[in-house]
């Protein structure tokens, strides 16, 4: 596991959580700032404020990061996911994007990947509005990288490059859970 420590004044205390995640992003990913600018995953801070989608409302919200978790360099199997536009997101283990043809987060792994080639999904335009994308393939190397974790308060998502995306739970069924 990740040590994580919060920044935020805990009553009493600060508090330490060990955390793991089954899903990460490498580092070097663009995450969607509150006014539209992006940042590289690994110099996020939680005083930065994330750009999210709100599916209650079906509207963009900005709220801050509730947990950017850092698990370090080490030797991992990278899944280099490419989408119709040129776009590339590098991912360990799986992670969450909005699937539109399922109306849905799925979580993309080396071993379903390939399900999911020519399905659209979620990404925001420069103007705000979104639009989807076609996975048309993926590479899956070996690398030393560093890789990140993050969820967004309240919502969980962010985006990634882009795209609407979602760390998985460490718990059981984290995608039925999202859903």
């Amino acid at each position: 596991g990740t040590t994580y420590t919060s920044p935020f004044n805990m009553p009493a205390q600060n508090v330490t959580i060990n955390a793991t995640s089954s899903g990460c992003l490498v580092e070097g990913t663009l995450i969607t700032l509150a006014d539209g600018t992006q940042k590289p995953i690994e110099e996020l801070t939680y005083t930065d404020v994330l750009l999210v989608w709100n599916f209650y409302e079906g509207r963009y919200e900005t709220v801050p990061a509730a947990a950017i978790v850092n698990h370090g360099y080490a030797d991992q199997r990278v899944l280099t996911l490419i989408f119709a536009d040129g776009s590339r997101i590098e991912v360990t283990s799986e992670h969450g994007f909005f699937d539109a043809l399922l109306n849905k987060f799925v979580f993309l792994k080396e071993s379903n990947v390939s399900e999911y080639i020519g399905h659209g999904f979620m990404k925001m335009n420069p103007d705000g509005t979104y639009y989807t994308v076609p996975l048309t393939g993926y590479e899956v190397t070996e690398e030393y990288v560093c890789s990140y974790s993050i969820l967004s308060v309240a919502y969980n998502n962010c985006l990634a490059e882009g795209f609407f995306s979602l760390t998985p739970l460490p718990i059981e069924n984290s995608e039925a859970f999202f859903d």
